[in-house]
């Protein structure tokens, strides 16, 4: 596991719901209007997987070891089909650090399949929260981090579109 991984799992979650002795009880994120990056693709993908992660953490005391294992699964896999629609976003608009997002999306979907095996393994409500807000932070952290990035190129996208179009025909060179 790497230690960027380790951060997530030791880290608290106070500020995105919950605390640590109160592994049954974890707020849901729920979407903030200041995480839209004015894309309506993104947007609704990223509502979906804040959704999702709440989903999670409702079920965390609910769900058998093997239901919480396949929960994790199925997030990490709506994680991996966004970053390919994103991805595809971010060519077409001509933002210049694509590769770069390219290999941070490949970075995240490593530590979702060390959180994963980690799911599949988890035998009590304990692990199973620790988990779920390694994966909370994770989806937060990426968003907040990465994604308001792209939010500022859209913006000068917007409002640029003939310096944004050279952007992107380097980008296709």
């Amino acid at each position: 596991m790497d230690s960027r991984t380790n951060r997530l799992l030791q880290r608290d979650d106070t500020q995105f719901g919950g605390r640590p002795d109160e592994a049954s009880n974890l707020k849901p994120i729920g979407w903030l209007k200041s995480l839209e990056t004015g894309n309506v693709k993104i947007d609704s993908e990223h509502r979906a997987l804040v959704a999702q992660c709440d989903a999670l953490s409702r079920f965390v005391t609910d769900l058998p070891p093997q239901g919480f294992g396949i929960a994790v699964a199925e997030l990490k896999s709506a994680m991996a089909s966004h970053f390919v629609s994103e991805a595809k976003v971010l060519l077409s608009t001509g933002f210049e650090r694509v590769h770069a997002r390219r290999r941070e999306h490949k970075k995240i979907l490593a530590q979702m399949e060390e959180l994963l095996v980690k799911a599949e393994r988890a035998k009590n409500m304990a692990e199973h929260t620790e988990i779920v807000r390694a994966i909370r932070n994770l989806l937060i952290e990426t968003m907040i981090r990465h994604d308001l990035d792209f939010k500022s190129h859209l913006e000068f996208v917007a409002e640029y579109p003939l310096v944004a179009a050279r952007g992107r025909r380097r980008n296709q060179a």
